[in-house]
C-alpha cells in the first residue's frame, strides 16, 4: 500500500512546482536583481571594469546590453559621465541593494531597488521572461 501511495504522490508533485522545489516568481526575480547589483558594486570596489562586466553579464537581455553600450558611447563622445547610469549616483553605497517592491504580470516584471545607505533613492528595474528564465531588460533610463 505504501508503494502505491508513493507512486501516486511523486507524479502529483510535478503538478505543483513550488512543492517540488521551484522558486516563486517574486523570489526568483528578487534573487536575480539583488545578485546583479551585488556583482555590479563589487566590480567597482575591485577596480574592475563595470562596463565590460555589464556587457558580458548573462542576467541581462541583448536589448539591454545594446542600449547600455549606446548610452555609454553617447556620453564618451561628450567627454564623460556625470554619474553611474546603473546606480544613478557618483558613489557606491556601503549597504547592499534590496528588491523592495516587485510587480509581475505574465512574462514582464518591474522591481524597485533601494539601499538603506541612501534613503529615498529608488532604482527601477524591468525584467522579461525569456525561454523560461527571467532577465533584466531595463534599469532606470537604460532601455526604457
Amino acid at each position: 500500500m505504501k508503494a502505491i501511495t508513493l507512486l501516486l504522490a511523486v507524479p502529483m508533485l510535478s503538478l505543483f512546482p513550488v512543492l517540488a522545489g521551484a522558486q516563486a516568481p517574486e523570489t526568483e526575480i528578487s534573487n536575480l536583481v539583488e545578485r546583479f547589483f551585488k556583482g555590479y558594486v563589487q566590480t567597482d570596489e575591485n577596480n574592475k571594469s563595470d562596463y565590460d562586466w555589464t556587457r558580458s553579464n548573462p542576467a541581462l537581455t541583448r536589448d539591454f546590453k545594446r542600449a547600455y553600450v549606446k548610452y555609454f558611447d553617447q556620453f564618451r563622445k561628450q567627454g564623460s559621465l556625470d554619474s553611474d547610469p546603473i546606480l544613478e549616483a557618483q558613489d557606491t553605497p556601503e549597504t547592499p541593494y534590496k528588491a523592495t517592491s516587485i510587480s509581475s504580470n505574465g512574462d514582464r516584471a518591474t522591481v524597485e531597488v533601494t539601499t538603506a545607505g541612501w534613503p529615498g533613492h529608488v532604482i527601477r528595474v524591468g525584467l522579461v521572461k525569456t525561454r523560461g528564465k527571467w532577465l533584466i531588460n531595463s534599469i532606470n533610463k537604460i532601455n526604457q
